[in-house]
Formats: C-alpha cells, sequence, structure tokens
C-alpha cells in the first residue's frame, strides 16, 4: 500500500488510514487493531473529491454525441477548407460472438451422414449439439466528420486504414481507436 493513495479511510481511533481503490468494499485493520469498513469505489471517489463514477471514451462519445458537441473543426479533413458537411462513419468497437453450437464443417459433417443413413444422422445430431453462448457486447457509435461535399467521393473511397488515421485527427476518435484497437469502421 502506498502512502500517497488518494483515498483514505478513517478509523473510530481517529487515524487517517490510505487505502488502495482495490481494497473498496472490504475491511482493513488500523494499527490500534479495529477492522474499519472501507467503502465502496464510488463513496471512495466522492470522498476524495472526484467524481463516482468514470464514463469510457465510448460512453463519452455518446454523450457528446447526443449533446450535439460533434464534430470537432470547421475545415474538410481532406481540403482543409472550411465547411459545414459531414460524413458519417460508423465505428464497431466490439461486436458480440457465438462460442458453441453447431460449426461448419459439423453440418458439413452431419448431412453427409444424412446422406449416408438417417439414423447416425440423428445420433451425430444429439451427441455434437452444444449449448450456444454469446459473448461479448455490441458498442457501435456512428460518428460524424467534416469532409466537404466535393471531398465525400474520395472519402469514400479510402480505405478502413486511411479512414482510421482520418478519425485519429479527433482526440476523442483518437483515443476510441486507442481503446479498441481492433474497431472496424464503415462510411455509411
Amino acid at each position: 500500500m502506498t502512502v500517497d493513495s488518494p483515498y483514505r479511510v478513517t478509523c473510530s481511533c481517529g487515524t487517517s488510514i490510505p487505502v488502495q481503490k482495490s481494497a473498496a468494499g472490504s475491511q482493513i485493520v488500523c494499527p490500534c487493531g479495529t477492522a474499519v469498513e472501507v467503502p465502496r469505489l464510488s463513496d471512495l471517489r466522492r470522498m476524495a473529491g472526484e467524481a463516482a463514477f468514470i464514463p469510457s471514451t465510448f460512453d463519452r462519445v455518446q454523450q457528446m454525441l447526443h449533446d450535439m458537441e460533434l464534430p470537432l473543426g470547421e475545415a474538410c479533413l481532406l481540403s482543409m477548407r472550411p465547411t459545414k458537411d459531414v460524413v458519417h462513419v460508423r465505428i464497431e468497437c466490439e461486436m458480440p460472438y457465438r462460442r458453441g453450437g453447431s460449426t461448419r464443417w459439423g453440418l458439413a459433417f452431419t448431412a453427409l451422414l444424412t446422406l449416408m443413413c438417417s439414423w447416425l444422422f440423428i445420433f451425430h445430431y444429439l451427441a455434437s449439439r452444444g449449448p450456444v453462448e454469446w459473448l461479448g457486447r455490441e458498442l457501435v457509435v456512428r460518428v460524424p466528420l467534416r469532409v466537404s461535399a466535393d471531398c465525400q467521393p474520395e472519402f469514400r473511397r479510402l480505405s478502413s486504414a486511411q479512414i482510421k488515421q482520418l478519425l485519429s485527427t479527433v482526440p476523442i476518435y483518437a483515443q476510441l481507436l486507442a481503446d479498441y484497437p481492433r474497431a472496424k469502421v464503415f462510411v455509411d
């Protein structure tokens, strides 16, 4: 435990004890021997004068869109001339994926067994069926970029890597792409 921790709890004896955020919601022992309850992390943050919840970059982008604070800048990202025109880019930060169930090879094998004899098909189908589990979450955001109308055809021909590079010129989008390096981008 570092002494310069921004979080502190006070024992009934009056001792101020530094705590790490990992201790939130647990008990620690004061040097006097008393067990001291450590509040939840949100309460520790509030006590230290911080916000109770630190939103993710994705949440901040969503909030900025809601508050109409985007797009940033007044110039076209390609021509650098002033414009009010925007083009929208869909950023797929995360997409759910399926684990379990039937695979393509499993289905192909099942089809082959069906052609050979139906009782083997039924046995194989029942034996190979596993539970389907969806993992991950869908985090997709549609963001505006300043691109003049005369530059939009050129913009639509850019590769995904080039679009990411242009997105990175806007600081909040750069942070979003840094947080989700596998994000996919699509021009709407």
